[in-house]
């Protein structure tokens, strides 16, 4: 099995993090067919952590990025 260097595991954790994203939106909408109460209660947690994962994700691709340059 081949190894992933950091830089393409940073590519794919980006990718997944807007999985997830996209994953907790099908949900807060199938969960207002609930309730509004019930939706956000359950799906804005998850998709704020979701968000700041994306960020962090972003910034240390970013710093990868721009080692492999210099």
């Amino acid at each position: 099995m081949k190894q992933l260097t950091e830089y393409e595991a940073a590519k794919r954790d980006i990718i997944m993090s807007i999985v997830y994203i996209i994953g907790v939106l099908i949900l807060f909408y199938m969960a207002l067919e609930a309730s509004l109460v019930v939706a956000i209660i359950i799906c804005m947690p998850l998709e704020i952590a979701f968000i700041i994962r994306l960020i962090h994700e972003v910034k240390k691709f970013k710093k990868l990025k721009k080692n492999d340059a210099s």
